[in-house]
């Protein structure tokens, strides 16, 4: 029975994946969700009480997918250069792909402004996005990899790390032709230091 709850929570967070990237997060409706999913609507209530618990799984889902489809990208070695050349493939890889899970996640994204659920998801995403590459900055500082930034707190740059890449995502997205990715990462690693690392296309 557990077993049998679990796949419905799967093919209901799947199903609310899907319908995100067509139509949005405040298109989602429970009966939907439910159709899709080829389920009831009582058995959706019965595995996500809330609105709130739904949204919380499908970003659990959106990013437990990007890591699975991204792992690849990413060095085992764990040293700065590797780790921020990885970082800037996942990204690269997941702009050009536009999947249904990336989808997805830019409409949690859009929704942020207007959805305090979704604003709460997307805080907490992006806390945890500038704590990660802080610490990349950091260490990197620490053990001379990147040069040392005069006056710029390595919370601040990492904050703009974030900024440039959602910037670069709305821009691509608009209009896939007015830049190349892989030049605009290459002059973000060139103002962070690492004037001699290049980005790979793939």
């Amino acid at each position: 029975m557990k077993e049998k709850r679990e796949n419905q929570k799967e093919n209901l967070v799947r199903a609310a994946c899907d319908l995100a990237a067509e139509c949005g997060i405040s298109a989602l409706r429970t009966r939907d969700i439910a159709r899709r999913a080829g389920v009831s609507v009582g058995t959706l209530h019965y595995c996500f009480a809330t609105k709130g618990e739904l949204l919380k799984a499908l970003y659990d889902f959106i990013r437990t997918e990007f890591r699975a489809s991204t792992e690849h990208f990413e060095s085992g070695e764990q040293n700065v250069l590797d780790t921020l050349e990885g970082q800037a493939r996942v990204r690269l890889h997941l702009l050009r792909s536009q999947d249904t899970v990336y989808q997805a996640w830019r409409a949690f994204f859009r929704e942020a402004w207007t959805d305090p659920l979704v604003a709460q998801i997307v805080r907490a995403h992006f806390t945890e996005q500038r704590g990660r590459i802080e610490q990349v900055l950091a260490a990197g500082r620490a053990n001379g990899s990147l040069p040392k930034a005069s006056n710029v707190p390595d919370s601040v740059t990492a904050g703009l790390i974030i900024g440039f890449y959602e910037g670069l995502a709305v821009q691509w997205s608009l209009d896939p032709d007015c830049i190349d990715p892989d030049v605009y990462v290459q002059g973000l690693h060139q103002l962070l230091g690492v004037s001699d690392w290049e980005v790979v296309k793939k």
